[in-house]
């Protein structure tokens, strides 16, 4: 056998998973994570925007997107939506005060198309708290056998202990996700034609949003940027950054330096 097969062989063992992982604030998203990924859990302050960690888990690699759950930010998970393979929410076990929160905004991102065929894995975190509920109890107060649009399940866990995180990314791996990949809807390609940059005539993108918009005041055209594909061009710095509000009003700034047009937002 060559070496050219045998490498073949291993990349296609190896299959990627995008996670997205949602919560209410204080749910332990980031601890968990942290935790998964080997890195020290305890000095962790609230996201304020999001994170991302990849890592090799089986024959998988999972990009896992952890989003800040505060109720300002929420509006803004849907700019996280695209291409989700498997939808982790992390519950607080014992904030028993939001579990009405918590039912509301879970059985809301159900509804999303562009998360319709995702996998969804209910973490039921701070077990280790003394007075948390069950996970019997919070599968009954976020109605989850309700849900028939998605595969579901329920793990207790902790993120202090570790307990049942890679029992549930296992499940997470073993459960393919539904239609969502073959739906041509939702896997389009983008083209933006901009003239004025000479050979930089055409960016493709393989994945429609997140998208940063921008229009040059001379000759406006829309300039789509997508920080899941970002080109090797003299947008790049402006794609890896143009991810949530604040980073998208730095990007803009530093776009402007590099193109030969002033830029307003679109």
């Amino acid at each position: 056998m060559g070496l050219l097969t045998i490498i073949r062989k291993n990349r296609q063992k190896e299959r990627e998973m995008r996670i997205l992982f949602l919560g209410l604030d204080n749910a332990g998203k980031t601890t968990i994570l942290k935790k998964l990924n080997g890195e020290d859990i305890m000095s962790i302050s609230p996201t304020l925007g999001f994170n991302i960690k990849t890592f090799a888990h089986g024959n998988y690699i999972l990009n896992i997107w952890d989003v800040g759950g505060q109720r300002t930010l929420r509006p803004y998970w849907r700019n996280y939506f695209e291409q989700t393979d498997a939808l982790v929410w992390v519950v607080d076990s014992s904030d028993r005060m939001r579990m009405g929160d918590c039912k509301q905004e879970l059985h809301s991102l159900l509804t999303e198309d562009r998360l319709a065929g995702a996998s969804l894995l209910v973490f039921a975190n701070k077990q280790d708290l003394q007075g948390s509920m069950t996970d019997a109890e919070i599968q009954q107060v976020l109605d989850l056998p309700a849900i028939t649009t998605h595969h579901w399940k329920i793990w207790p866990c902790s993120a202090v202990t570790g307990k049942n995180l890679v029992e549930g990314l296992d499940w997470v791996v073993a459960t393919p996700p539904g239609s969502r990949a073959e739906d041509p809807q939702r896997r389009g390609t983008g083209i933006s034609v901009i003239p004025e940059y000479g050979k930089l005539t055409q960016m493709h993108h393989h994945h429609r949003s997140p998208i940063t918009s921008c229009n040059t005041k001379r000759r406006p055209r829309t300039i789509t940027m997508s920080p899941l594909n970002c080109l090797r061009t003299l947008f790049a710095p402006c794609e890896y950054d143009a991810s949530d509000t604040p980073a998208l009003f730095l990007a803009l700034k530093t776009f402007r330096l590099t193109t030969p047009t002033p830029l307003i937002p679109a």
